[in-house]
């Protein structure tokens, strides 16, 4: 299962993971890295993180808003969504 964050046409983390791992597993210690690096050098920029429902649950979004991180998660696919 990859992993890859992508920063504009940049790709500044790409990992590839056991098939059999959560879909956000690894993603906090990768953006905190990314997160940091950006801010060190451009400690005023928006930061957003944008991504598929894999990371849809509370520990990634806890993160970001911890971290003042602004993020945009496809939904988890559900019936209701569906309808």
């Amino acid at each position: 299962m990859p992993l890859d964050v992508l920063c504009g046409r940049r790709l500044p983390a790409a990992r590839l993971r056991p098939e059999n791992v959560d879909g956000a597993a690894g993603a906090e210690e990768d953006a905190a890295r990314i997160v940091d690096l950006l801010r060190a050098r451009w400690p005023d920029t928006r930061i957003a993180l944008r991504s598929d429902s894999g990371f849809a649950h509370e520990e990634p979004m806890a993160w970001c808003e911890a971290n003042d991180v602004d993020y945009l998660f496809s939904p988890v696919r559900s019936d209701r969504l569906a309808a």
